[in-house]
């Protein structure tokens, strides 16, 4: 990341020297071991950060089990009624559009039959007049 400031800043020369002497220090410092490198310092925080993440949110829900525990068997139990229930109810809904299916048909049916019925006896009088 330094070589990237250096090449940016190559123009600028107060930051431009700066930078350089920040990363012949850097490389110092690095080639003696005098600091340890940053990944290895990151990696263990990062692993910190994850393990406290883990613990944490592992005794939230083991809390909210906790609290929800108690409820699940009546809670299953009424979501079984409810699905008696529903089924019965599209059972006796099937059967209703059934019959109201049936009725409409039939209602057409004399519609159409006294409708021709009406026709042809017009006609019949009609004819029976001339």
């Amino acid at each position: 990341m330094l070589e990237e400031v250096l090449a940016i800043t190559e123009g600028l020369h107060n930051v431009h020297t700066l930078g350089k002497e920040a990363f012949a220090l850097h490389s110092y410092l690095m080639a003696n071991s005098i600091i340890p490198p940053l990944e290895s310092v990151f990696s263990k925080d990062v692993d910190a950060m994850t393990e406290a993440i883990h613990h944490s949110y592992h005794t939230k829900i083991k809390d909210a089990c906790n609290v929800i525990k108690p409820v699940v068997p009546s809670l299953t139990f009424s979501v079984k009624g409810l699905h008696s229930m529903l089924t019965r109810l599209a059972g006796i809904a099937n059967i209703h559009a059934g019959n109201l299916h049936k009725l409409l048909f039939c209602i057409l049916y004399f519609i159409n039959y006294y409708k021709i019925n009406y026709h042809s006896s017009i006609y019949v009088v009609y004819q029976a007049g001339s």
